[in-house]
């Protein structure tokens, strides 16, 4: 610390003896060509617009606690699933839920949920270009092509909904550009892990412009399952994403999207083998071991988990003098199997069994949303309303129970059906 000090200050001294000459020669009169116009000052902050307060706003200028990450900042940090915000962003605690790599329990100025049934709701919600994913089972997904993430600390009901009490978490995908390009990224580390990300921007006019992206990322797994010899908590996940934009008019833009998601990544209990140094997972029952025990197709999951989810959203924009009219859709669909043991405490995984969780789900939601934002007296009113409607089905078929494959005691073996319908009008302004 001593040394960085000395530095600094030598370099304060060498800056202020040389300023002196540098004045005097400026105020001199010069028959020199004119200077080239300075570059602006690098300690000035640069400019970050978010969308905090559903609209768009220099983030010096929302009075909240936000922290945001552009896609410079997504690559500088190699943050490739959500999963991996936690370790960026201040105040934001998470892991994966339950042992399911494709979803992710958070916990913001300490309120969260670790429930993934499809009976709780989360108290951090997650949102993909300003649609709501109501569901935890699949919100750990690849980020590929992204603008910029937003985190906001703090409740945020009033814009954001009921299920933002420890605050939200706001995704907003990088929109077609007028001009073609695109890039392709690869890499690949241990354990046969290997990491693939494209885009490509493919304008067809003017008023149509269209984008196309992809990831692809796989592992082996770094944990043993001792009966077995199979590979565990390993990933093989894919994606693809379209995207069309169309400006029919100067003051109309439409936003069209649509995604499919297979992960299929599981985050499985392990430990490790005194005898080798490796990890062993504490799951000992091999997959239709159970199929005596429970009812239904869940009885014969694999050892892991695996998630399947679709997506389309539209966003339509309408700007007139001092107003901004948004119609927002957004429908989406996610199917998951899993099998996974939910009991840490087991020294030996095949002589004292497990607690095992087997689930087979189907979830749907569909919303509508419908927004304005505008100024009014001379520019010194701003405000945003609007109305909110979301619709669910849900179906899950659960497994519970604990033992051996030759000695094993069911807990649970139901199936839950629920359905929501979720009405809301908002309204926030500021005056100045």
């Amino acid at each position: 610390m001593t040394g960085k000090i000395r530095g600094i200050s030598i370099l304060a001294l060498l800056s202020a003896l040389a300023a002196p000459p540098a004045l005097a020669q400026s105020a001199a009169p010069s028959t020199a060509q004119p200077a080239a116009p300075q570059a602006a000052d690098a300690s000035q902050l640069e400019e970050i617009i978010v969308t905090a307060q559903r609209r768009q706003q220099n983030l010096q200028d929302v009075p909240l606690a936000v922290s945001s990450l552009g896609a410079s900042d997504l690559q500088d940090r190699q943050i490739r699933d959500t999963i991996d915000l936690i370790q960026h962003i201040p105040n934001l605690i998470g892991n994966n839920n339950v042992g399911l790599g494709s979803s992710n329990t958070y916990y913001i100025r300490g309120i969260g949920n670790t429930e993934s049934i499809a009976t709780q709701d989360v108290p951090v919600g997650t949102y993909v270009d300003d649609v709501y994913i109501s569901r935890q089972n699949a919100n750990n997904f690849g980020l590929f092509d992204v603008e910029r993430i937003e985190v906001l600390r703090g409740p945020q009901g009033t814009l954001f909904g009921r299920n933002t009490t420890g605050g939200a978490i706001n995704v907003i995908m990088k929109k077609p550009s007028a001009t073609a390009g695109g890039y392709l990224e690869a890499g690949a580390g241990r354990f046969g892990e290997t990491d693939i990300r494209a885009s490509m921007d493919a304008p067809l006019s003017d008023k149509v412009l269209t984008k196309v992206s992809m990831y692809r990322n796989r592992s082996d797994g770094y944990v043993r399952q001792v009966n077995t010899g199979d590979k565990l908590n390993g990933s093989d996940n894919y994606g693809v994403r379209g995207a069309v934009r169309l400006l029919p008019t100067d003051r109309v833009t439409i936003d069209l999207a649509g995604d499919y998601v297979d992960e299929n990544e599981a985050n499985l209990i392990n430990r490790v083998d005194p005898a080798t140094g490796d990890r062993i997972a504490t799951i000992g029952i091999t997959q239709g071991a159970l199929a005596k025990y429970f009812t239904g197709t869940k009885a014969n999951n694999e050892v892991g988990n695996s998630t399947k989810s679709w997506s389309l959203s539209s966003n339509a924009a309408w700007e007139l003098d001092d107003l901004t009219l948004n119609s927002i859709t957004g429908y989406r669909q996610t199917t998951q199997r899993y099998f996974i043991d939910s009991n840490p405490a087991a020294p030996n995984p095949i002589a004292t069994g497990v607690s095992p969780i087997l689930n087979y789900s189907l979830h749907q939601q569909w919303s509508q949303e419908f927004k304005a934002n505008g100024q009014a007296l001379d520019n010194r009113l701003n405000y945003t309303v609007g109305f909110y409607y979301l619709h669910e089905n849900n179906w899950t078929d659960l497994g519970t129970g604990v033992g051996t494959a030759s000695g094993f005691t069911v807990s649970g073996d139901r199936t839950i059906k629920n359905t929501l319908d979720s009405y809301a009008h908002y309204a926030q302004g500021d005056y100045k």
